[in-house]
């Protein structure tokens, strides 16, 4: 199984989905880790600095 220990590189690359989660492709987990790290993603940008959302973005997924 590949795990990476970020998922972001600075404030310009983030990882979603299957590039950010490895999964199993028969079980469909795949399309689910996508749509919670749009969401997560999504209300880290919405909620505050701009500056850090990809770092906020990283915390919330890696402790998830």
């Amino acid at each position: 199984m590949v795990k990476i220990n970020r998922l972001n590189y600075g404030e310009k690359i983030g990882f979603l989905g299957d590039a950010a989660h490895a999964v199993i492709p028969s079980t469909g987990e795949g399309i689910n880790s996508a749509l919670e790290d749009v969401a997560v993603l999504t209300a880290m940008l919405l909620a505050g600095d701009r500056a850090t959302w990809l770092a906020r973005y990283n915390a919330a997924r890696i402790a998830a």
